[in-house]
């Protein structure tokens, strides 16, 4: 009886393990597609989503302010997954995923180095604030990216938060809610939301 209830407890595991590789697999995709002409770029490595929660508090007209790019503006695709939003989905993902770190080795772009903000990490903007009158040009760009969250169970739009801040002479910061649409195949960025901006 024991050897049984151990057995299902490892396969329960497994078959857990395989549906989570398969969920994340999409992720990485989008992530990858992101950074792939990237030639240098410290990337964080904490994916947690919660900050979509915090830029879009309500998911009832959380389209607006969206620039949706003019190319994708007429799609009657998009445009009836816009319309389906699902409040409740969008937040059970974001708190299954509280915790999200990305994985450096399912990251395609070697020259990207990963970095971990929990681990005696000060973020770079701060580094550079800090060191003021150095010149800034010489930190490297950085991104914190979140993991996406689909707006609903069809699973064709997604929407990442991405924080980007670049090297001198002056120090710019942005933080954008973006969506992006499976479509060929491929994931599109269709839309974005300026949320933060800071240029000094």
């Amino acid at each position: 009886m024991k050897a049984l209830i151990i057995i299902s407890f490892f396969i329960i595991l497994l078959n857990s393990a395989i549906a989570q590789d398969n969920d994340t697999t999409i992720y990485y995709q989008i992530l990858n597609q992101r950074i792939e002409n990237y030639y240098e770029l410290s990337f964080s490595n904490n994916g947690s989503p919660e900050i979509i929660l915090k830029k879009c508090p309500s998911f009832k007209n959380f389209i607006y302010g969206f620039d949706i790019d003019p190319i994708f503006g007429a799609n009657p695709t998009l445009l009836k997954e816009l319309g389906q939003v699902d409040s409740s989905y969008i937040k059970s993902q974001i708190n299954k995923y509280a915790n999200f770190i990305w994985l450096e080795n399912r990251i395609s772009n070697k020259k990207v180095k990963v970095y971990s903000p929990k681990k005696n990490h000060k973020h770079l903007t701060i580094i550079r604030s800090l060191f003021r009158k150095r010149t800034i040009s010489t930190f490297h760009s950085s991104l914190s990216m979140s993991i996406p969250i689909f707006i609903n169970k069809n699973k064709l739009v997604a929407i990442v938060y991405e924080d980007y801040s670049c090297s001198g002479p002056d120090l710019f910061q942005s933080g954008d809610l973006n969506l992006y649409f499976f479509e060929n195949n491929i994931w599109k960025k269709v839309a974005s939301k300026l949320v933060r901006f800071i240029m000094s």
